[in-house]
């Protein structure tokens, strides 16, 4: 997502506004920088980073902005950030909406997490196809009970898409009618790939 004059981003902990930033790449970044400085867990935070981050996938995503995802849930907080937009006049409240980076479905997410959990030897190639596909499943069908319809569905997975670097599951006729059907297919199958591809 390419940053706005007239948006603003700001890094929050456990409910408290801790920083801001200019884009949604800097705020995560931020955010990373701010972990990394934790006392107990700052020196597992960067060695999560650099180990999620150094996957070799970068023929598909960007895995930049779900390592840092990766790296700070270590850490006890809850963590978001708030964007807010400009506003037209004095009355109307900046705030647009609250990005919960640690709990929103993201298909890229749970596709290069498992590709993790293999790499350190959590999981054998089977059992991680396994857990991504019901994990898929779980989060599709979820988020389509929270957003209540599965057009809005497709809007979330494009703006996760965008924000995160993500691999894009909508340009190869994926609709709101075979949403549910399709992702964890497609999924795996991108997980197979990029697997191979790393020689896993």
């Amino acid at each position: 997502m390419t940053a706005s004059c007239d948006l603003v981003y700001q890094v929050e902990g456990n409910g408290y506004r801790f920083d801001i930033a200019s884009s949604y790449a800097a705020a995560m970044r931020r955010l990373l920088h701010c972990a990394m400085e934790n006392k107990k867990h700052g020196a597992r935070v960067a060695a999560n980073y650099a180990a999620f981050s150094g996957m070799d996938v970068k023929a598909h995503c960007d895995p930049t902005m779900t390592a840092i995802r990766y790296s700070v849930a270590i850490i006890p907080e809850q963590f978001a950030i708030a964007e807010h937009r400009l506003r037209r006049s004095p009355e109307e409240s900046s705030f647009y909406r609250q990005i919960d980076i640690m709990t929103e479905f993201d298909p890229t997410f749970e596709i290069l997490l498992h590709l993790h959990c293999v790499v350190i030897g959590q999981y054998t190639l089977r059992k991680a196809t396994k857990e991504l596909t019901k994990n898929v499943e779980t989060g599709v069908k979820g988020t389509v009970r929270s957003l209540r319809s599965e057009a809005a569905v497709i809007e979330h997975l494009r703006d996760v898409r965008d924000r995160n670097g993500g691999i894009d599951f909508l340009s190869d006729g994926m609709t709101s009618q075979n949403l549910i059907s399709t992702l964890p297919e497609r999924a795996l199958e991108r997980f197979r790939a990029i697997a191979g591809g790393m020689g896993l």
